[in-house]
C-alpha cells in the first residue's frame, strides 16, 4: 500500500463545504508540514460519517504527467471495512477495467469473485492515497465511495461525541507522539 503523499491538486469543487445543514466542515491550516480536516455536527450525533472525496485513475505522481480528471463524490468513513469501496456509478464515470477479482465479506455474507480496481482517492485536507484497491460493492444513496481502514491507517482518526455533538478529524501523516499518555 502507498502512504498517503501530498497533492498539489488545488480542486475547489472537492474542497467545497460539506452541504448537510447540521454538520460543518473546515480545512485546517498546514503549520507543521501536515494536512488536516474536522467535520462537526451542531445538532446532536450523526449516524454517518461522510466527507467530501474524490477519486480518478490510478496514475503515479510525476511531475511530468498531467492529473486525470477527478471526479467529485461523497465518501462513507468506515472504520470496520478492511478495505475502501465503489459504487457502479463511479466505476462507470471513471471507465475503471478491474485488474483482479476478489471475495468480500460484508454485513450481508460473502461475495465470490468481486472485482478489484485501482484508484486514487483525494481526500479533503489536500490529501491524495496513490494506487488504492477498491472493490465493487453496494452503498447507502447518496454516497458513492466507502473509505475503509485502508486509507484511515494512513494518517490519524479521531471522533468524539462531546455534548452529544459528533466531531471527527483527519489528519496526515500521524502524529510522531501520543497526547493522552497516562
Amino acid at each position: 500500500m502507498c502512504p498517503a503523499w501530498a497533492s498539489g491538486v488545488e480542486d475547489t469543487k472537492l474542497l467545497q463545504r460539506v452541504t448537510c445543514p447540521n454538520v460543518r466542515f473546515r480545512r485546517e491550516v498546514n503549520h507543521s508540514n501536515f494536512q488536516a480536516f474536522t467535520v462537526k455536527s451542531h445538532k446532536g450525533k450523526i449516524n454517518f460519517l461522510t466527507t467530501p472525496c474524490g477519486a480518478s485513475i490510478a496514475f503515479l505522481n510525476k511531475k511530468e504527467l498531467k492529473i486525470p480528471t477527478i471526479v467529485n463524490e461523497t465518501g462513507l468513513w468506515d472504520t470496520g471495512a478492511t478495505g475502501s469501496v465503489n459504487t457502479s456509478k463511479l466505476v462507470a464515470e471513471l471507465d475503471l477495467k478491474p485488474f483482479t477479482k476478489t471475495n468480500v465479506s460484508h454485513a450481508a455474507g460473502t461475495s465470490e469473485g468481486v472485482p478489484v480496481y485501482k484508484i486514487n482517492v483525494y481526500l479533503p485536507n489536500g490529501v491524495g492515497v496513490q494506487m488504492v484497491n477498491v472493490t465493487l460493492g453496494e452503498l447507502p444513496p447518496k454516497m458513492d465511495m466507502l473509505i475503509g481502514m485502508d486509507i484511515i491507517t494512513t494518517g490519524d482518526f479521531a471522533i468524539t461525541n462531546k455534548e452529544g455533538n459528533t466531531t471527527f478529524s483527519f489528519r496526515v501523516p500521524s502524529c510522531s507522539c501520543c497526547l493522552c499518555q497516562p
